[in-house]
C-alpha cells in the first residue's frame, strides 16, 4: 500500500498485487519444471499421468492467483466527501463509492497467525455499521509504513466529520525485535543456500547444454558391438553403476573403438545400468553417434537424460521454498486468494473472511 498523491482535499492510495504475482510465479516455475522433466523422460504411463496432473494443478493455481489479484486504487475526496475504490481485474474494472461520514476509523490490523515468525499487517477501514474494508487482500511486513497510511486516512476523516481520533496502537517493540532477528537469520539462510545451490544449477546448465549439443549435432554411423558389462562404483554411503558397451566403427576409413553409452557421463542404479546394456548384444549391430570434429568421441543412447534438469530445478525449488518461508506475506496472499473477501471489499463482523456481507453504504446518514 503506497500513497500515490496527497493534497489538502484528496488522498490517493494504490495497492500492488506484487506478492501474489510472486507466489503465482513460484507455482508456474514448479509446473514448468515438471513439464521439462516429463519431456526429458516421460517414464511409464502412470508416472506421466501423475506429473501432468500435478503440472496442470500448479498451472491452475497460478492462473487462479493471477485472476483473483487486482491492482486497487482508493481515493479519499474531501470535496465530494466520498471514498472511491477501483479494482482492475482481468475481467474488467469494478468501483464503489462510500460516504466519508459512513467511515468510522482507519486501523492497522495484524495477521492472526504469526507464531514464530515476523508479524505482518494491513490497513483496514472500519465503517459505522460495524463492517470493515481491508485495503489489501493479504498481510505484509512493516508496521510503520501502514501506520503512516492509516494516519493520513484519519486526517482526511477528521477534516470530513470534525472528530479527533486517538493514536494508533503500535506493536510491542521487544517481540518485533526478536522476530525481526529471526527473520534476518532466515534471509541470510536463503542467501547462503542460493549461493551454494547456484553451483549445482551451473553444473546442471552445463550438462544440459552438452547433452543438447551432442544429441543435435553428432552424426550417426553404423557400429559393431564388441562387449558389454556394468561397472560398480562403491562410495562411502551409496553404490552406483555405470553401463559400459565396447563398440567399433569407422569414419573416413579410420577405425575407432569407444566404450561410452550415454551422451553425458551418468551413473545410476544397478537395474537401470543392466537394463541399458541389455539393449546391445556382443557381435550385433548398433548406431553410434560421433563428434564430427573429434570422431573418436561417440555414444550409443540417443535419448535425453533427466540428470541435468534435476541439477537445475532441484536447487531452484529448494531456494524458492526457503524464500517463501522467509516471506510470510506470500503465504498470506495465497490464503487470501483461496478464502478471499467479497468482491466489493466489505467484510462484516470481526473476522476478515468469516463474516456476513455488510449492506453497501450508498446514502448519507441523517
Amino acid at each position: 500500500m503506497k500513497i500515490s498523491s496527497r493534497t489538502s482535499t484528496m488522498l490517493v492510495l494504490r495497492q500492488s498485487p506484487a506478492p501474489a504475482y510472486v507466489a503465482a510465479a513460484v507455482l508456474f516455475a514448479a509446473a514448468a519444471g515438471l513439464l521439462l522433466l516429463t519431456r526429458a523422460e516421460p517414464g511409464p504411463l502412470s508416472m506421466l499421468v501423475v506429473r501432468l496432473t500435478l503440472a496442470c494443478g500448479l498451472l491452475a493455481g497460478a492462473g487462479f492467483v493471477i485472476l483473483r489479484s487486482a491492482p486497487a486504487t482508493y481515493t479519499f475526496d474531501l470535496t465530494r466527501r466520498a471514498l472511491i475504490t477501483t479494482r482492475r481485474r482481468i475481467a474488467g474494472v469494478t468501483s464503489a463509492t462510500y460516504d466519508l461520514r459512513d467511515i468510522d476509523d482507519a486501523v492497522v490490523e495484524q495477521a492472526p497467525s504469526n507464531v514464530g515468525s515476523q508479524p505482518t499487517y494491513r490497513v483496514a477501514i472500519h465503517l459505522t455499521n460495524g463492517s470493515r474494508i481491508p485495503l489489501a487482500a493479504y498481510y505484509s511486513r512493516g508496521w510503520a509504513p501502514k501506520a503512516q497510511v492509516a494516519t493520513e486516512i484519519r486526517a482526511i476523516l477528521t477534516r470530513a466529520d470534525g472528530r479527533a481520533r486517538g493514536p494508533l496502537d503500535a506493536p510491542a517493540p521487544s517481540a518485533s525485535r526478536r522476530r525481526g532477528s529471526r527473520q534476518r537469520v532466515t534471509m541470510r539462510t536463503v542467501a547462503l543456500a542460493g549461493a551454494f545451490w547456484a553451483v549445482f544449477f551451473a553444473i546442471g546448465a552445463r550438462l544440459a547444454w552438452l547433452q543438447y549439443d551432442r544429441l543435435a549435432h553428432w552424426l550417426p554411423t553404423p557400429a559393431t558391438v564388441v562387449e558389454t558389462h556394468v561397472e560398480r562404483h562403491s562410495g562411502t554411503r551409496s553404490t552406483t553403476y555405470l553401463p559400459v558397451v565396447t563398440y567399433r566403427y569407422s569414419v573416413d576409413g579410420q577405425p575407432y573403438v569407444v566404450h561410452t553409452v550415454t551422451p553425458i557421463h551418468e551413473t545410476r542404479s544397478g537395474r537401470w545400468a543392466f537394463d541399458l546394456v541389455a539393449r546391445w548384444r556382443p557381435g550385433g549391430p548398433a548406431i553410434a553417434y560421433y563428434d564430427p570434429v573429434h570422431p573418436g568421441r561417440a555414444f550409443l543412447l540417443h535419448e535425453q537424460s533427466r540428470l541435468p534438469y534435476v541439477f537445475m530445478l532441484f536447487p531452484v525449488f529448494l531456494v524458492a521454498l526457503l524464500w517463501v518461508a522467509a516471506h510470510p506475506e506470500l503465504v498470506a496472499a495465497l490464503r487470501a486468494m483461496v478464502v478471499s473477501t467479497p468482491a466489493d471489499g466489505i467484510v462484516a463482523g470481526g473476522a476478515a473472511t468469516g463474516g456476513r456481507r455488510a449492506p453497501r453504504p450508498g446514502t448519507r446518514r441523517a
